[in-house]
Formats: structure tokens, C-alpha cells, sequence
């Protein structure tokens, strides 16, 4: 299923960087050949680059959970959007910007729900980078 997230674009050159993992288009969840072009190709730094994003990730959906204030809220959110977008995890940013548009009462409906949502939506990105780091440490 991680696999599946993950993008393969067929003009990405085969002698390495993240396009070179050859899965399926369908519900990905990381747009490798962004990353690719954000790293010019180096392997090394995309696996740099995605091996902080999960320390990163993991991080701010702690402080987002424990947000008291709707600043502690947006700050954690709008860090998450921006490393999100960097990687190109698409729907987590999406996701993260729909829960940074958020009013009312950090502990409300609405806010438990994007909560949840960016939850599950980091853990669906941080298990693509997973496999897609033991891939090309192979």
C-alpha cells in the first residue's frame, strides 16, 4: 500500500534519484519527481531531506496535539504545510492548510477531526519516505 502512494514519472532518468522508484501513480501520497527537482537529483539529499521530515513531522503532530492557543495551533499546522509542500506530500499540506484556516476553539469538533485527519495523513507520507528510503538503501 506505501508503494502505492508514492509517484513514478517515466522521463525521471533510471540511473537514480526519487523518480527512479518504480510504483504506481494512483492516491500517492509524496510526488517524488517534485522532490527530485527540489534536490536536482541528488539521492543523498532526498534521503536527508525525507529522513528530517519524519523526525520533523512527528514533532509538530506532538505540539499540534498539545496546542492550548490557536497560535500554538497555527504555528504547528503551518510548519507541517510547509514541510509537506518541500517534500511534496501534497495531500498532507492540503490537509494541513484546511486545518490552518481553522477558527474557533483549538479543543473543538473541528479542530479533533483535523487533528485526526493530519494524523493519519502524516503517517500515510512517513510510511512512503520508510519505503522509499529502504528502497534505495538497497
Amino acid at each position: 500500500m506505501a508503494q502505492a502512494a508514492l509517484k513514478y514519472e517515466l522521463e525521471m532518468p533510471a540511473s537514480g534519484g526519487a523518480a527512479a522508484v518504480e510504483t504506481k501513480t494512483d492516491d500517492r501520497e509524496i510526488d517524488l519527481v517534485h522532490l527530485a527537482r527540489q534536490t536536482l537529483g541528488d539521492v543523498a539529499l532526498e534521503r536527508e531531506i525525507l529522513s528530517l521530515f519524519v523526525v520533523q513531522s512527528q514533532v509538530y503532530l506532538l505540539r499540534l496535539q498539545a496546542a492550548e492557543s490557536q497560535r500554538d495551533w497555527s504555528r504547528a499546522v503551518h510548519t507541517i504545510k510547509g514541510s509537506a509542500k518541500g517534500i511534496g506530500a501534497f495531500p498532507l499540506a492540503r490537509a494541513a492548510e484546511a486545518a490552518e484556516a481553522l477558527g474557533g476553539q483549538v479543543h473543538d469538533e473541528a479542530h479533533r477531526r483535523a487533528a485526526q485527519d493530519l494524523l493519519e495523513r502524516v503517517s500515510a507520507a512517513n510510511a512512503c519516505v520508510r519505503s522509499y528510503l529502504s528502497q534505495v538503501s538497497q
